[in-house]
């Protein structure tokens, strides 16, 4: 077995090569997947909005449209995964929903991704402008302590144009909510489809530990170059907080975020700090 492993600090490993081929012979003790697998789909038709629009044929080409296996998923939870994220198109909803509904996960949620600007194509049918992705959890894994947002069953915002080449790169902003709600902040969360890295950078930002596959070595060295980015900014942010009634501490990136809900930071104290409406004060680290 023969596959390329890349370093990054002590929290982030990435390999070139087949994920199931990695797992088996890595055997990571994971606490969360994450994953945007290939869709077996039709990418026929489309009409007079066809040639405006070539992310298809993107599709096609990187052959994201002709597989379709969830064993990956079935050893993730011989490997201790207790929380499982994975998007998925319509086509697959019958063996998805089989098999977070199997006796694997003690709750499972179906959520969506709502594109606001998504292809006017309908090929006769309803416009495909919402992603589904399905999240299940086992008992020994906890959601709590969300903010009302995250709790929300429906993410919108618009499909952009990837940066990075990849024909269905996901926002980061969704990337980070799911990465919230599916793990805790110090878990291994796993990507055995990482594409060009937008899970692994949501887990830097957030302070999981990552682990990234992916076979593609045009997405692997994007991937590589968007985790040491990441990796090196979080590096100059260190200094991390604590929101009084959360569960987990947070970067300076989420407490920003949190501006929303009125809470206010103070201090530019370099110690860990416990921010309280309206103030700061001093706390110990997790």
């Amino acid at each position: 077995m023969t596959f390329e492993h890349v370093k990054i600090g002590n929290d982030i490993d990435l390999y070139f090569g087949d994920n199931l081929e990695v797992m088996r012979s890595v055997k990571p003790p994971i606490d969360t997947l994450i994953a945007d697998h290939p869709y077996k789909m039709n990418t026929s038709g489309g009409g007079k909005f066809r040639a405006e629009r070539s992310n298809l044929e993107d599709i096609t080409a990187a052959g994201l449209d002709g597989h379709f296996d969830i064993e990956v998923y079935h050893y993730a939870m011989k490997l201790g995964c207790l929380s499982l994220v994975c998007f998925f198109n319509w086509q697959q909803e019958a063996t998805i929903s089989a098999f977070f509904n199997h006796g694997h996960f003690f709750r499972n949620s179906l959520n969506f991704w709502d594109k606001t600007n998504a292809s006017p194509m309908c090929n006769g049918a309803y416009q495909s402008h919402v992603e589904y992705f399905r999240h299940g959890w086992r008992e020994g894994f906890r959601m709590k302590n969300r903010p009302l947002g995250d709790m929300k069953k429906v993410f919108t915002s618009a499909n952009g144009k990837s940066e990075f080449d990849h024909p269905t790169v996901k926002p980061i902003d969704l990337m980070c909510k799911i990465v919230r709600n599916a793990s805790h902040r110090g878990q291994l969360v796993i990507d055995p489809y990482m594409g060009t890295g937008s899970t692994g950078v949501a887990c830097v930002q957030l302070g999981r530990r990552f682990v990234g596959i992916e076979h593609n070595r045009k997405f692997f060295d994007i991937a590589v170059g968007r985790l040491t980015e990441a990796f090196e900014a979080q590096q100059n942010e260190k200094q991390f907080y604590y929101i009084d009634g959360c569960d987990r501490w947070l970067t300076p990136i989420e407490v920003r975020s949190y501006k929303k809900f009125d809470y206010k930071l103070m201090s530019e104290d370099p110690d860990h700090n416990t921010i309280y409406r309206g103030g700061v004060s001093n706390a110990s680290s997790e």
